[in-house]
């Protein structure tokens, strides 16, 4: 319970505050603890200091940075269809140039590795016919069957934040994204 008299300030009782609060940020940790938990977060932060100054990374930032998408064998990728590897659609054009974009779609998230490439070299997403350029990852036509007003937002928003883009690589005939 919570006193108030003129002569004193208020005060709480564990009781009141209960189990899981955190003493650290109430001010009910003893000195001790205060100094504990300040210590800790001044060596959490200094070692992610050191470690970017030595230009090491943690393991999770590791597998991130080197993570590859094996997509299958280059040759049986043909210009008209698209696979997925990982969070890419991968597809080849009609000049055979091999791309890889982000495999879900702006609108509705659909499956990309699920769309075709259309005859001007485009990714075409399978459910709204919406069409992504293969070199910018940008939408160069909104979905199909919305409003005028919508389709023309989802195309200003793939101008601003296109979709990603992987690095594939040929390896002893092996397709892989980077």
């Amino acid at each position: 319970m919570i006193a108030l008299t003129p002569t004193t300030k208020p005060t709480l009782s564990l009781d009141d505050v209960g189990p899981a609060v955190n003493p650290a940020t109430t001010g009910l940790a003893t000195p001790r603890e205060e100094t504990f938990l300040a210590n800790r977060h001044r060596n959490v932060r200094r070692a992610r200091i050191m470690s970017r100054s030595r230009g090491t990374r943690d393991a999770r930032s590791e597998s991130i940075m080197s993570t590859t998408h094996e997509v299958g064998p280059a040759d049986e990728l043909d210009s008209r269809g698209v696979v997925g590897a990982g969070p890419y659609a991968v597809g080849r054009t009609a000049e055979g140039e091999v791309f890889a974009l982000g495999r879900k779609c702006r609108h509705l998230r659909a499956d990309l590795a699920k769309g075709s490439v259309d005859k001007t070299g485009c990714l075409v997403c399978p459910n709204h016919g919406a069409r992504f350029d293969v070199e910018t990852g940008k939408m160069v036509r909104g979905p199909q069957g919305l409003p005028d007003v919508a389709s023309k937002l989802f195309k200003a928003l793939s101008a601003l934040f296109p979709q990603k883009r992987g690095r594939t690589i040929e390896r002893d005939g092996t397709l892989f994204v980077e």
